[in-house]
């Protein structure tokens, strides 16, 4: 007598998986306001052990996680790969929360989990608009608006060093204003200065100094 009943069963999964998040089409670092998105990838390889060349790993469900959940949240944290190992989905900063988080991955198969570490991991920074205007005036009293000032905008660097990105002439009421289009966000040091030469040819310097500038409008006159 032979029994021949079929059962089923999960057959194990000899493979040792590789993760990678990126955003904005390869990027590993991307910045967005509140209230944008970016797009997220993840993609998967595989190998048998003692195998060096990897292969596309398709058809699995990964989960994304973010890990600052306040600052936003992702469109899908479950999602599943095509043939060429790739999963895309959006982040969004949808809170008024500010700052960064790095976006991880994970999949399990029997029993075993590979997730991402490091530089396997992506960054999102999320900031608020900001904007600075002001006027630029001479010290007399009462003071003279300066049009046609030179107007230069420089930002602090991760090292403490300030360098330009961006530049103005003061308008017809010796008004300028820089956005987030010239590189203004919330949470960074900023310093405007003006110089200004007279029909004699005198030539006068002033600058403000922003720090941590909060989303919104900023006043620096000069």
């Amino acid at each position: 007598n032979t029994d021949l009943r079929v059962q089923e069963y999960e057959p194990l999964d000899n493979f040792v998986y590789n993760l990678d998040v990126t955003v904005d089409n390869g990027d590993k670092f991307a910045e967005a306001p509140v209230g944008d998105s970016v797009s997220v990838e993840v993609s998967a390889t595989r190998r048998e052990p003692g195998v060096t060349d990897d292969e596309p790993a398709g058809g699995i469900e990964i989960e994304l996680d973010v890990l600052n959940s306040e600052v936003g949240d992702l469109a899908e944290t479950t999602v599943t790969t095509d043939g060429d190992g790739n999963a895309t989905t959006t982040f969004a900063g949808d809170s008024p929360q500010v700052g960064e988080t790095n976006i991880s991955a994970t999949f399990e198969t029997s029993g075993e989990v590979f997730t991402t570490v490091n530089g396997e991991q992506a960054t999102v920074e999320v900031f608020q608009d900001a904007q600075i205007t002001g006027d630029v005036v001479d010290d007399s009293s009462p003071s003279n608006n300066l049009p046609g000032a030179d107007v230069t905008l420089t930002e602090e660097n991760a090292t403490g060093t300030f360098v330009e990105i961006a530049s103005t002439t003061a308008g017809p009421e010796g008004s300028f204003s820089f956005t987030g289009a010239d590189g203004v966000r919330s949470g960074e040091n900023y310093t405007v200065e003006a110089t200004f030469t007279d029909e004699e040819g005198n030539e006068g310097t002033g600058f403000a100094s922003i720090t941590e500038i909060p989303g919104g409008t900023t006043n620096a006159d000069i």
